[in-house]
Formats: C-alpha cells, sequence, structure tokens
C-alpha cells in the first residue's frame, strides 16, 4: 500500500474529514507535496479503508465485529468464521471495512441496547455471506437449514453435508 511505503520512509499520513494530514520530521520538496497531491485520492480512500480494519497476525479483519470481550473465558469471537470468509475474496481490505462500516451502521441503528450485538452481526454476517457468491457458503448455510429442521421432527436423522 502506497500509505504503508511513505510510512516508510518518515511521512506519516492521516484523515481529517476529508483533508489529507501529514506529519514528518524534514520539510517536504515541491516534488513530495505535488506527489502527495497528485495521489490523495489513493492515499484518501486507502486511509478511509484501513480505519474500518485491523490487522491480526499480518490479514485485515473487521475493526467492528463481534469480539465477545463481555463473555466469561473462553473468549468465543467471530474471527474463524470471518477468516474463512475473507481468505475467499480478492480485496480483503475492502471486504473487511465494508464488513465493519455495515456492523457499525447495524449497531447504531438498534434502538434496544441489549440487541445491538445480535442486530449487528446478524446484518453483517448475512452481508458476507451475500458477497461470497462462491458454493462453500451457500453449502453452509443449506446444511444449517437441514439441521435445524430435523431437530423439529423428532426422530433421529442422519444428514450428510456435500
Amino acid at each position: 500500500m502506497l500509505v504503508d511505503d511513505l510510512k516508510l520512509k518518515g511521512l506519516d499520513l492521516s484523515l481529517d474529514g476529508a483533508d489529507l494530514i501529514f506529519a514528518t520530521d524534514e520539510e517536504l520538496s515541491n516534488d513530495q507535496v505535488n506527489f502527495l497531491k497528485k495521489n490523495k485520492q489513493v492515499l484518501v480512500l486507502e486511509l478511509m479503508s484501513t480505519q474500518h480494519v485491523e490487522v491480526i497476525e499480518g490479514d485485515y479483519f473487521p475493526l467492528h465485529r463481534f469480539k465477545g470481550e463481555h463473555i466469561p473465558k473462553p473468549i468465543v469471537t467471530d474471527l474463524p468464521w470471518l477468516h474463512e470468509q475473507l481468505i475467499e475474496v480478492n480485496d480483503r481490505l475492502g471486504v473487511a471495512a465494508d464488513y465493519s462500516r455495515i456492523y457499525k451502521q447495524a449497531f447504531q441503528d438498534e434502538p434496544t441496547e441489549h440487541k445491538k450485538e445480535g442486530t449487528a452481526r446478524l446484518t453483517a454476517n448475512k452481508w458476507l455471506l451475500n458477497k461470497n457468491s462462491d458454493g462453500v457458503s451457500r453449502q453452509v448455510s443449506n446444511s444449517r437449514q437441514k439441521l435445524s429442521c430435523s431437530q423439529y421432527q423428532h426422530k433421529p436423522e442422519v444428514i450428510t453435508v456435500n
């Protein structure tokens, strides 16, 4: 990413609304300022995307997601499932950022406090499953549907998942 390359060269970038803010120990040359102006749109998009993600063990994950911090140990999170879903997408950073925005918006829109996390998880996870149009996502959701139906039949049933 261009933002990371510039950071390695001693130029820290951030956003203030739509304004690109930079901090450096040395004064920028005219060429460097022109480079920033020329690439402002790309830099702003990169910074906006990274505001909604966090890096865990080298992989991008949504910043806003179910973290299970209020649950007693062992803490159960969505990280393994999210990793499984995000590993299949081409633009992991962009999809993780979109997931984070959708989760955050659904969390804020839910008026009932104790339903906020559940509503946000459901909304963002459904969006991600729909985003992943591969057969794995559909198989998982279909097998869950079959399992939930069979438990109401009151007879043991063996279900094989293809």
